[in-house]
């Protein structure tokens, strides 16, 4: 998954936190790792799931881990103060709630159907 541009952003965001902050990032991420001077091995080799894969294959390369780094994937994601939370699995409900309620929302206010056109092509 290419990453163009979105790694300026992470690491201005980056540079704002201080040090012991955690970060639940998502993917196209990896800016938060590189502006904490992270190896760039390390994240190499999470792409390529290699021997030296700190997650041993079991995550999608484009979820890096750095757990002493602060940084968390979605699948480790838990956190401090209430552990078991998982980010992943919350952020899809206020996201599904809010199309659904766009969505009802276009459903009530659609002009009333029309009855189909059809054009009879003779033989």
């Amino acid at each position: 998954m290419q990453c163009t541009g979105d790694e300026a952003i992470a690491c201005a965001f980056q540079s704002a936190l201080s040090k012991g902050n955690v970060n639940f990032p998502t993917y196209r991420q990896q800016g938060l790792l590189i502006a904490q001077g992270r190896p760039a091995v390390d994240m190499m080799c999470q792409i390529l799931s290699n021997q030296k894969d700190r997650m041993k294959g079991r995550q999608l390369p484009v979820f890096y881990s750095a757990r002493e780094a602060g940084f968390f994937d979605i699948r480790q994601s838990r956190h401090p103060v209430h552990p078991g939370g998982r980010l992943g699995h919350g952020i899809g409900h206020p996201q599904g709630a809010d199309d659904r309620s766009r969505l009802d929302r276009r459903r009530r206010f659609r002009r009333p159907s029309r009855p189909a056109r059809h054009a009879v092509v003779a033989p």
